[in-house]
């Protein structure tokens, strides 16, 4: 799968929403949900795409972070730091390659 295509689909969703909304507040014709209901269900797929990319590099990320050995000053293990790892990957978008 192509990381960005669900990336760009959310995006395409969220333009799509803007403009119905935009419509709805100029004039709410009857049809306005059934619109409304192929943009929602096309967001649900995509924002469901984007969680399976997560979880699909999770335990990558999981083991590249305990072989980083991710630890506090005091050199305890920083758990929470490997399991929000994957997230971490995502928003910063630059390393994600690494892990896929």
């Amino acid at each position: 799968k192509d990381p960005y295509a669900a990336g760009n689909e959310l995006k395409a969703c969220v333009r799509d929403w803007a403009q119905l909304v935009e419509e709805g507040h100029k004039n709410i014709a009857k049809d306005w949900g059934v619109k409304a209901m192929p943009v929602i269900e096309r967001l649900r797929r995509s924002l469901g795409d984007i969680v399976e990319g997560m979880q699909h590099i999770q335990h990558k990320a999981e083991y590249l972070g305990y072989g980083l050995c991710a630890k506090t000053p005091e050199k305890i293990p920083e758990k929470w730091s490997i399991t929000l790892f994957s997230e971490e990957l995502i928003r910063g978008g630059g390393c994600s390659f690494v892990l896929s």
